[in-house]
């Protein structure tokens, strides 16, 4: 007796895709519930805010260094202008 299922379709319970927009839509996993892909999809703007946030804090720690570098150099040249 032959299957009738072709062979290249997921055999996991659970892995059709909810009907919301393309945009919206996080691929299930084996065993995953459409649930759960939910918090996933929930989670996911956090989780790029927080990446953004932190890339925007490496940004303005690298300024702040980059400002007492110049500062630094200014007030030397300052120093060996008043000095000769």
């Amino acid at each position: 007796m032959q299957n009738k299922e072709p062979i290249s379709a997921p055999s996991c319970p659970g892995t059709e895709r909810p009907k919301e927009p393309a945009s919206e839509v996080l691929p299930l996993r084996c065993g995953e519930t459409r649930q759960q892909a939910g918090v996933l999809m929930a989670d996911a703007p956090v989780a790029g805010r927080l990446r953004i946030e932190q890339a925007v804090q490496r940004r303005q720690q690298l300024i702040k260094v980059q400002d007492n570098v110049w500062l630094r150099f200014f007030q030397a040249a300052v120093q060996d202008a008043e000095t000769t």
